[in-house]
């Protein structure tokens, strides 16, 4: 499994790609229940569920930096970040195979294998989330 880099303002951590993709997931979920996300919310939506689905290796790119790109759209993300944290909590004993499937698959873009098994979602990546996360928040 590949390693990507997710990086804001400067700061950032290396995760590996099937834990990024996932949390992506997470984050379109939480965005596709609003009721009205505005156009950049859209846009990040349609970009991170390319990034999660492409299957690439040491290539998932969260694009923050283009992406996000006001104080406002930083407190949105911090905000729909803590949701998506707490989505992924339920899965304390692994994100079952058709769930993370469902994550990470899109027949029309590209049909990666099919995870067979229960994927770990380790704490480690949310605590190196609110790590970053708590930068952009001194930041902003």
């Amino acid at each position: 499994m590949g390693t990507s880099f997710v990086e804001y303002k400067g700061k950032g951590f290396w995760a590996p790609d099937l834990y990024l993709a996932i949390w992506l997931g997470a984050l379109i979920e939480v965005i596709g229940h609003l009721s009205s996300p505005s156009e950049w919310l859209v846009r990040a939506q349609r970009d991170w569920h390319l990034q999660a689905v492409l299957g690439s290796t040491g290539t998932v790119s969260a694009s923050l930096d283009k992406l996000v790109t006001t104080d406002e759209q930083t407190r949105i993300l911090l905000a729909l970040s803590e949701q998506a944290l707490t989505l992924l909590a339920r899965y304390e004993r692994g994100i079952p195979a058709d769930v993370a499937n469902a994550m990470l698959t899109d027949s029309i873009i590209i049909r990666p294998p099919q995870w067979g098994c229960r994927t770990l979602f380790p704490q480690q990546m949310c605590s190196l989330w609110e790590q970053l996360s708590s930068g952009f928040s001194k930041e902003n």
